[in-house]
């Protein structure tokens, strides 16, 4: 299963290069070992530089060879690439992202790029048909705002955790190596000082996981096949009904009494000024 942040760039405060510092300033970390089916067992480890390329990888294969959405997309292997190379790049810098490791073979099994939501950054993809998918994620948000399904407190203080992108190896598909890593997303993000967490999954069985066995709320979704660019074009137009691309969000810990609108005001204007959340996550050591 896979979940795709599609949505120009509310995400990554960090930029490739000094990001990629961060994550190589830390040490390597198993947050936790989990049963998976069949008897297999997969570490929940900070993703660091050395898993980046085989990450990569996997999303690739994932994305552009067993996810519906994107094969009907049209999506080019250098474009994705070109994705990874900015996008997941920053998350993995990040010091969030995550990988589960088989604990008998060693073998990078599932991947989550993970970073802090940043509304300030306003990032989207070279190739334009990684655009038409970052324009569905921007739709659903403005819809989720207007709806009043998610807060703007969530999207603006830089206290919520994205999970950007995910997947699974084929060869691990159905062992709970992705259910390994997304049951630990939430005390992942508590742990660093986030509030909230959001993700956007383009696929049924990664969203049947994220909203009914994980307990996130789907703020919006739309179908696919339903799409209408502002040219409008249907890019999904020959896609099954039951592909679907959601917002799903949840609150990880206690949220304190509310800002005042004017401290709110006050906190997005210095944010935007400098193009990241003012709140700065714990890293765990």
């Amino acid at each position: 299963g896979q979940a795709f942040g599609g949505c120009p760039r509310p995400y990554a405060a960090m930029t490739a290069g000094p990001a990629c510092e961060v994550a190589a300033g830390l040490a390597p970390k198993v947050f936790q070992v989990a049963d998976g089916k069949g008897g297999r067992r997969f570490r929940v480890e900070r993703m660091l530089p050395e898993h980046y390329a085989q990450c990569v990888d996997m999303a690739t294969d994932a994305f552009l060879t067993r996810n519906e959405v994107f094969k009907v997309l049209g999506v080019t292997e250098r474009a994705f690439r070109d994705f990874a190379g900015s996008d997941l790049k920053a998350c993995m810098g990040s010091g969030l992202s995550l990988v589960a490791v088989d604990d008998t073979s060693g073998q990078l099994a599932a991947f989550l790029f993970i970073e802090q939501f940043n509304a300030f950054d306003m990032h989207t993809p070279k190739d334009a048909k990684m655009q038409v998918a970052y324009r569905v994620g921007e739709r659903l948000y403005k819809s989720a705002i207007r709806k009043g399904t998610i807060r703007k407190r969530a999207l603006l203080t830089g206290k919520m955790m994205h999970v950007n992108t995910g997947g699974t190896a084929a060869e691990y598909e159905g062992t709970g190596a992705g259910m390994a890593l997304r049951s630990y997303v939430e005390e992942h993000a508590r742990s660093h000082g986030f509030q909230w967490v959001c993700v956007e999954p383009a696929n049924p069985a990664t969203r049947h996981i994220w909203e009914n066995k994980l307990g996130y709320s789907v703020t919006a979704s739309t179908v696919l096949a339903d799409f209408v660019d502002a040219d409008r074009a249907a890019p999904w137009k020959g896609c099954s009904r039951v592909q679907e691309m959601a917002v799903c969000v949840k609150t990880v810990q206690d949220v304190a009494a509310s800002w005042s609108t004017m401290l709110l005001h006050i906190e997005v204007l210095i944010s935007a000024c400098k193009k990241k959340p003012r709140f700065a996550f714990s890293l765990v050591a």
